[in-house]
């Protein structure tokens, strides 16, 4: 909770998630709102050993949070369709 991604959001901010399959050309864009969460259930289903590399304390920290982004709008291009 104490890192510059959490303060930027706050109680809620607008973010724009972006991935690109380049092989494939394909790309989405997804709008949506980022909270944080600190749903241990949620923590624990996704931890893995590569979050232990980022966060060593472990997902029942008080400081560990997961960023929570509610989809509004989503975009899909298929690089390979003339349209």
């Amino acid at each position: 909770l104490d890192s510059g991604k959490t303060h930027e959001i706050g109680k809620a901010a607008p973010v724009n998630l972006a991935y690109a399959s380049e092989k494939k050309e394909n790309y989405l864009s997804i709008v949506g709102t980022a909270t944080t969460s600190q749903d241990r259930q949620k923590l624990n289903e996704l931890w893995s050993f590569f979050a232990e590399a980022w966060l060593p304390e472990g997902p029942d920290h008080p400081d560990v949070a997961l960023i929570e982004v509610t989809p509004e709008d989503a975009k899909l291009w298929d690089g390979n369709r003339s349209s």
